[in-house]
């Protein structure tokens, strides 16, 4: 989950996370280790982060540029996806694409 992203970010320990939430450590260490979560410990996190709870229930997808289905993948795929991060601003994406062919 986001959890230990959002926690990074302010520069808490788990302990310090537990503590601002009202959740257990052990509560915090399950959820960053990607166990689901209840509606009750995703509502206090949301809360403590000041962000929605769809925030928290994202996917992260990871891409292994190493696979076989990756490589085979047309460029312009592997460019967009590579360069989202790059394109992201205030936390919004934009996905544009620039492309400079020479004829």
């Amino acid at each position: 989950m986001i959890v230990r992203r959002l926690r990074d970010k302010k520069n808490w320990s788990q302990e310090q996370l537990a503590t601002v939430s009202g959740l257990s450590l052990r509560t915090i260490q399950r959820v960053e280790a990607g166990n689901n979560a209840s509606m009750e410990t995703l509502k206090s996190l949301a809360s403590v982060f000041d962000v929605d709870i769809s925030i928290l229930t994202e996917e992260i997808t990871v891409i292994d540029k190493n696979s076989a289905s990756w490589k085979s993948e047309p460029w312009i795929v592997r460019f967009f996806l590579l360069d989202v991060k790059r394109r992201t601003h205030r936390g919004r994406s934009k996905f544009c694409v620039r492309l400079s062919l020479n004829f």
